[in-house]
């Protein structure tokens, strides 16, 4: 239970959402770096080629660095896996990325055959979709990542853009674990608080029964619950919520 008055209740979860933001700002970092890196290479490459995009190999050689120093953290590790997914003059795409597995850290080469049984068609997939319509970062998740991760994973992605021209998508995946257990330390002096992605999907919370993934409102349903406070956040399509008993 709560141990803030009616009064402070909206305070407090202000205050929860800045350390919330605080702790996102650790994934903004290293995709700002991926985005960095990655417009200087695009911009080169036009300057002394006469085209814009790089190939597999020099995007992979720019980037490497730093995304293997980004996944070498101790635990609890937050980011899991990132990269660059990115498009061409020719539609034609590429996807280069840097997985943690067991503490061994290693590119990921993934299957881009659309012909292949285990073709991995992240063009479709939500965490790069949701980033081309979004401006700054978006989370999708927590889903089940059957071509990637094979687990659970919020994907964390934000487009790259060269004036009006879309150069491609830097994400990264996170441990559902490590992400919702921080956010819980935030939360768990307020009464019961859920953090809401897209379509009220929990992300995560400090109540028992409202685990990641699930909707809200079957719960509001069954136990009369309503929302009391809201407090949105950066990313898109988040807000931290208060819920409280009808009146």
């Amino acid at each position: 239970m709560s141990s803030f008055a009616p009064d402070n209740v909206a305070l407090a979860l202000e205050q929860a959402a800045s350390d919330i933001e605080t702790y996102i700002a650790r994934i903004q970092r290293p995709l700002a770096q991926i985005t960095s890196k990655f417009s200087s290479l695009c911009a080169d490459r036009a300057a002394t080629a006469g085209k814009q995009t790089p190939s597999l190999e020099q995007i992979a050689n720019t980037l490497e660095q730093s995304c293997l120093d980004t996944l070498d953290q101790p635990s609890p590790r937050l980011i899991e896996g990132i990269g660059l997914a990115w498009v061409t003059e020719a539609d034609t795409s590429g996807l280069v990325w840097w997985r943690s597995d067991n503490r061994v850290i290693a590119r990921k080469h993934h299957v881009l055959n659309p012909n292949a049984d285990s073709f991995y068609d992240y063009r479709n997939s939500l965490w790069y979709q949701s980033a081309l319509d979004t401006q700054g970062i978006t989370i999708v998740g927590p889903y089940f990542d059957a071509w990637g991760t094979d687990d659970h994973a919020l994907t964390a992605a934000v487009r790259i853009m060269s004036r009006e021209t879309v150069l491609g998508v830097a994400a990264a995946d996170l441990n559902v674990q490590t992400f919702t257990v921080q956010v819980f330390k935030y939360l768990s002096s307020l009464p019961v608080t859920v953090l809401l992605g897209v379509e009220e999907r929990i992300i995560a919370s400090n109540h028992a029964l409202l685990t990641p993934g699930l909707r809200l409102s079957p719960f509001l349903l069954k136990t009369g619950l309503k929302k009391q406070y809201s407090q949105p956040l950066s990313v898109h399509g988040w807000e931290l919520v208060t819920l409280a008993e009808t009146d």
